[in-house]
């Protein structure tokens, strides 16, 4: 575990604990830690002072947006989950998220964004975006058809819209959870996720040469629109070639079967982190790799939480105020990930 990073998490914390309204967001830059606390701004700050390369770390609160990022920066909160980030709260950014060139290799874990994320502006041309254990109140598009993104990696989280990937390629969306569709969507892999879209009229997935493997959909219309997709091993709630598109590859799809049937505890059509999406028989919805289907299979299993990949702080109880020796007693609890 590395020791700087628990200190920046625990320093995330006491700004919120100790100084009340204070919440501090951490840069760390060549080695060193700074602090900005000017209260509604310090994330602004925090971006405008960082560079190419640097770490941000967010602690709970809501915290406004830079207009547009142009830098290649690692960006941690402190949790989406009501329950998983109670000691810190959970990390809500407001507004749009609008990457521009120069943020090649940009990552952003364990935030809630109410607004869409614009992967690319314009005649950007950006690689290698990563987003994990957030939930985007909101779509996943490009602002401009103009652009040429690569690889971008959806991974843990939770789609509240669409996901829309008008020139971008060679991407993949594993383990999440999404209310929407995917479409535009063309030489990308899709894999062990769950779809809680359904609507007669309009594929899960739109585009061509997809790898489509191991979800579970309860979309009615069609699982894929496109051509020379390969379909396999996808839980799906009708039968029939037409709903793989034209040319498909279809081997092994679990078909007339509505997963929201099947697991221990689903009952909305939209996600809730008090739902339990584990199927009650897994060993009956076995995947390409051998494990289940759907959120919980695969090489990244869903992070109940979604609790993100710096270490998190579990328990909080320390003292508010130094004692009569001016000391302060600490008692926290941080759990690397």
């Amino acid at each position: 575990m590395n020791i700087k990073h628990i200190i920046l998490v625990i320093s995330a914390a006491f700004a919120s604990s100790i100084y009340a309204q204070q919440r501090s967001v951490m840069l760390h830059h060549n080695g060193e830690i700074t602090p900005f606390s000017n209260l509604g701004a310090s994330f602004k700050d925090a971006y405008n002072a960082a560079e190419d390369g640097d770490t941000i770390y967010l602690p709970g609160g809501t915290f406004e947006q830079p207009g547009e990022y142009k830098k290649s920066l690692r960006i941690y909160g402190a949790g989406v989950s009501p329950d998983s980030s109670a000691v810190t709260s959970p990390t809500t950014l407001s507004g749009n998220t609008y990457l521009r060139k120069g943020t090649d290799n940009f990552s952003i874990e364990g935030v809630n964004i109410n607004g869409d994320f614009y992967y690319s502006y314009s005649a950007d041309t950006i690689e290698n975006i990563s987003l994990k254990y957030m939930k985007i109140n909101g779509n996943i598009r490009n602002y401009s058809n103009n652009c040429s993104v690569q690889r971008i990696n959806v991974q843990n989280c939770v789609i509240t819209s669409d996901i829309n990937f008008q020139s971008a390629t060679n991407c993949v969306v594993q383990n999440c959870v999404i209310q929407g569709r995917i479409t535009n969507c063309n030489q990308n892999m899709i894999r062990n996720n769950m779809f809680l879209y359904d609507y007669y009229r309009y594929a899960t997935v739109n585009g061509d040469n997809n790898l489509v493997t191991n979800n579970c959909s309860r979309n009615t219309g069609a699982l894929v629109s496109g051509n020379s997709n390969i379909c396999r091993n996808n839980m799906v709630p009708t039968t029939g070639n037409d709903y793989y598109g034209t040319t498909p590859i279809i081997n092994n799809n679990y078909e007339n079967l509505r997963f929201d049937t099947l697991v221990v505890n689903k009952t909305v059509n939209s996600f809730e982190f008090s739902e339990d999406y584990h199927f009650v028989n897994p060993e009956q919805y076995v995947g390409t790799d051998g494990t289940v289907i759907g959120i919980y299979g695969g090489s990244f299993a869903w992070k109940e939480g979604l609790v993100p990949s710096n270490p998190h702080i579990r328990k909080n109880e320390s003292a508010e105020e130094t004692d009569e020796n001016g000391e302060l007693q600490l008692n926290i609890n941080v759990v690397s990930q």
